[in-house]
């Protein structure tokens, strides 16, 4: 009997040595792919990142050409957009029609076969996005999509730029189709994640349309502008509702009258955490500016005054817009692919967030999971996650001298700035994504054939 137990444990011993080298040979292969992944994001935006170069060498970035030239490029662009719409809306009359007729006659039939449908795996579902440029709300999809996929879900990304490929997001499985070339009737459930993207649902054909509500969008236009209106009738539109943060489903259900379903976002521990420094930590500390520094209400320029006078290093990140010559920056750097990211966050101590517009306010977060601390403005989004004076500081919307002093606080009391780390570290590992995915599924599932 003894003999028998000495052998179960020798078997045992084993098998586990034997899990731990397969998940040791899984990390070693996933990390080979996210760096192929990088590289090849590198050299795809590199393209884009060359044109823009020589388009700033002929014209300066702060001039006055420039700046009518962006006022052009933007209204070019929405026409575009526009118009794509209205060509979709032509195209999908006739058969919106058609297939409304033959959705009042099912809706009087048994379900049964609808309920089929809906199987997992069945069912198609199909992601809007505005475009497939960097941005937190295209991550977000990009998470949602992969691991509905993972878990035998046909799902996919629809651009309404009429891209086919998300160049700078690591490992991205899903497919992603112009918009453009999808047919009205080609998917079961569609899902809207922004409020342009809204208005193209709308003229798409599903038994099921969800909008992913990840911002009030009627924000980020002037009050009561054409641009807001249009936003802001998005959400009276007849969807189902869906969102990321507690204050967007309280929002959405006082003004609108909507019961959202809650998804919370998560943190993807593969490719935001602690990892090697680009470059080793010197005496002074380093404080981290992210965000496009050409959108105002993202707080670029509060930032860089807040920093003024401190001794520190300055790093700064943008996806839009370069530092001015008069501005403390130590290292730059310009769309970065997400897979490469974490070597910023792990480079610096503190983020030091002014956003004025938010919803979730990823980079926080993300600066918690790489062992850093953050200063945040005031803004909507941060209590998902952040606890003054527990995991960061917060200070007052726009408050510039309040930033300033938050920063030379945690810069002097190094056993402040340690303990916001360890917190914040906890509060990173709350985050994740498998619950989530999983309140998606009972949603797409489950919920189905209502």
């Amino acid at each position: 009997m003894q003999q028998g137990n000495r052998s179960k444990r020798v078997g045992d011993t084993k098998e586990k040595e034997e899990i731990f080298l397969l998940k040791k040979q899984i990390q070693k292969l996933t990390a080979q792919l996210n760096d192929r992944d990088s590289q090849l994001a590198e050299i795809y935006m590199s393209k884009e990142w060359k044109l823009i170069q020589l388009f700033h060498k002929l014209v300066p970035p702060n001039g006055w050409l420039a700046r009518m030239g962006a006022r052009l490029f933007s209204t070019v662009a929405e026409f575009i957009q526009w118009a794509n719409l209205f060509l979709l809306q032509k195209r999908y009359r006739a058969a919106n029609i058609r297939d409304r007729r033959n959705h009042a006659r099912v809706t009087g039939q048994d379900n049964r076969e609808l309920q089929q449908k809906y199987i997992k795996g069945k069912s198609k579902i199909g992601y809007i996005i505005p475009g497939t440029a960097i941005s937190g709300g295209v991550a977000v999809v990009c998470e949602h999509v992969n691991r509905l996929l993972l878990r035998g879900h046909n799902v996919s990304i629809i651009a309404q730029n009429n891209s086919d490929r998300i160049p700078w997001f690591p490992n991205q499985s899903a497919p992603v189709y112009p918009l453009g070339q999808i047919k009205g009737d080609a998917y079961d459930i569609i899902v809207a994640t922004s409020w342009g993207t809204a208005y193209a649902a709308n003229l798409l054909n599903a038994d099921r349309k969800i909008y992913f509500v990840q911002s009030d969008e009627s924000r980020f236009y002037k009050p009561n502008g054409l641009k807001s209106k249009w936003a802001n009738k998005t959400y009276r539109m007849d969807f189902e509702f869906i969102t990321m943060a507690k204050w967007l489903r309280d929002w959405l259900k006082s003004e609108f009258g909507h019961d959202a379903i809650y998804v919370p976002n998560g943190i993807n521990e593969q490719i935001i955490f602690q990892d090697t420094a680009l470059a080793p930590k010197g005496e002074k500390i380093r404080i981290l500016l992210e965000g496009p520094i050409d959108i105002p209400f993202k707080g670029m320029k509060e930032a860089f005054l807040a920093v003024e006078g401190l001794d520190c290093e300055v790093w700064c990140v943008s996806t839009l817009g370069r530092p001015k010559p008069e501005w403390k920056c130590d290292k730059f750097f310009e769309k970065v692919p997400f897979g490469k990211i974490r070597h910023i966050y792990s480079s610096c101590d503190i983020l030091l967030k002014m956003s004025r517009v938010e919803s979730f306010a990823y980079p926080p977060l993300e600066m918690m999971a790489c062992g850093g601390t953050a200063v945040v403005g005031k803004v909507t989004g941060i209590d998902e996650y952040i606890v003054d004076g527990y995991n960061a500081l917060v200070v007052g919307q726009g408050d510039i001298e309040g930033a300033h002093l938050a920063l030379k606080t945690l810069i002097e009391d190094e056993r402040l700035r340690n303990e916001l780390i360890n917190n914040g570290k906890k509060t990173a590992e709350k985050f994740r994504w498998d619950a989530s995915i999983d309140i998606l599924e009972r949603l797409f599932i489950n919920d189905s054939a209502k």
